[in-house]
């Protein structure tokens, strides 16, 4: 079955089972107002909205309380004007689907919730290669038992969660923060540099008032699904707590056990140390990163924000530096400064020293799940072999459900 017809069937199931919800019964007046006809027009927004509801909900069923289906389509273009090592300039002109993924997630027994979802689009034209749309990999599979609600508070705690399988390790406030909701079309490369591939382990996550806590053991083997654990195992550590009247303080850190450079996770250690304030509609974050891979980096990203327009425009800026101790030991994002033909000539993205600078305007038609963003970005990383200095345009799609 083509990749269409099966989104095509995911939305035509969805929409069936919805209006089975609605139709007859005695709630019928209560889901669907009388003063709204039942002709007008349903926008994009609302079909989101629909699509982002439950398809089974029923907390007095002893098997199964629930059913969501969601999937989300990110779509970008990069127009990339910059200089090489060598002093020449060159360009790139690329569009790119950034992602595409659906999955779904069902709880059930009352403590349990079985969430997976997968990739959908492998887009590489922009390493020139084929843009293959259906079954790719999963994203994550993981299984999460609510042990708190199981057996009430455990102490001061409210919350305690544990979670195994496939899933993202959290490392870093741009990491913290999902796709469908970050700022930039692009995280900073000192971000993704912490950033691990999707890992198998075990967390456990807890919560009291402000406070979050989350600890962790993952295995170091590089996999499209569930890993073995023959390769080691990294542990992982993460809080945040508020400060100052709802401002975050968020730490994250982990290392490798035994203290090597992993195919999972890519470094020996990292830590994180974040801070994000707002401010009416100002909003700013302030992380310090550092990490070692083949050698010690480091680095600050700073990201303000400012909304124009009430919940529609909002202006975005980010401010990167990083240095590493070792030769080339950083590297810039695969998207698209290092793409096309011109790889060689910028070092592979590689280098000891970058800075960053992106300004930025999202619109927003429904939120996170419906936006426009548009940027500018300016990257100068000196490399071993010289200077690469480059000014990429960015437009980008972002929608979910």
């Amino acid at each position: 079955m083509q990749m269409n017809q099966i989104i095509k069937s995911t939305i035509g199931i969805s929409a069936i089972l919805s209006s089975s919800a609605f139709a007859g019964g005695e709630n019928q007046e209560a889901a669907l107002p009388a003063q709204q006809p039942i002709t007008q027009t349903i926008g994009w927004g609302d079909l989101l909205d629909s699509l982002g509801t439950p398809i089974y909900k029923n907390k007095e069923n002893p098997f199964v309380q629930e059913i969501d289906l969601f999937g989300r389509l990110q779509w970008q273009y990069g127009y990339v004007d910059g200089e090489d090592v060598n002093g020449d300039d060159f360009t790139e002109d690329l569009s790119t689907y950034r992602r595409s993924r659906v999955g779904g997630k069902i709880k059930f027994l009352d403590y349990f919730t079985l969430k997976t979802n997968i990739n959908v689009v492998s887009d590489n034209r922009f390493r020139g290669r084929d843009l293959d749309w259906g079954y790719q990999s999963f994203d994550e599979a993981k299984l999460t038992f609510d042990l708190g609600k199981a057996v009430g508070e455990i102490g001061p705690l409210e919350s305690v969660k544990v979670t195994y399988g496939r899933q993202k390790v959290k490392a870093g406030k741009e990491v913290h923060t999902s796709s469908k909701k970050i700022k930039t079309v692009e995280r900073s490369a000192l971000s993704n540099m912490i950033f691990p591939d999707r890992a198998t382990g075990l967390l456990v996550e807890t919560k009291s008032g402000g406070w979050k806590g989350a600890l962790g053991v993952y295995s170091n083997e590089g996999s499209d699904f569930i890993a073995d654990w023959d390769q080691g195992v990294t542990a992982y550590a993460s809080t945040s707590f508020e400060v100052n009247g709802g401002d975050e303080v968020l730490l994250d850190f982990y290392t490798n056990l035994d203290n090597e450079n992993t195919d999972a996770f890519g470094n020996k250690w990292a830590v994180s140390a974040a801070y994000t304030m707002e401010r009416g509609r100002f909003g700013l974050v302030t992380n310090l990163i550092a990490a070692e891979a083949d050698d010690l980096y480091y680095g600050l990203i700073v990201l303000p924000t400012y909304e124009l327009v009430e919940d529609k425009i909002e202006l975005v800026g980010r401010l990167t530096y990083a240095r590493a101790e070792g030769t080339d030991n950083l590297q810039l994002n695969s998207r698209f400064v290092r793409s096309g033909n011109h790889g060689g000539a910028v070092n592979s993205g590689r280098g000891d020293e970058h800075y960053s600078a992106y300004a930025g305007l999202n619109f927003y038609l429904h939120g996170d799940k419906s936006k426009i963003m548009t940027g500018i970005e300016y990257d100068n990383l000196d490399t071993s072999a010289g200077d690469v200095k480059a000014l990429t345009t960015w437009l980008a799609y972002r929608m979910y459900f």
